[in-house]
């Protein structure tokens, strides 16, 4: 009964470690999303003085 408690818990603990893993890819890919499309309207408004 120990063993099984202690394996669940370790298996809980390693599901919210990886969600945790997931949703700070998730939110890395979107700021770097952001990123590129700010950086693609800077040299848009560089390419259209020029």
């Amino acid at each position: 009964v120990y063993l099984s408690g202690a394996s669940s818990s370790s298996l809980s603990l390693l599901t919210s470690s990886l969600a945790l893993s997931l949703v700070q890819l998730l939110f890395g890919f979107l700021f770097l999303k952001l990123f590129l499309l700010l950086l693609l309207r800077i040299l848009f408004f560089f390419v259209l003085s020029f």
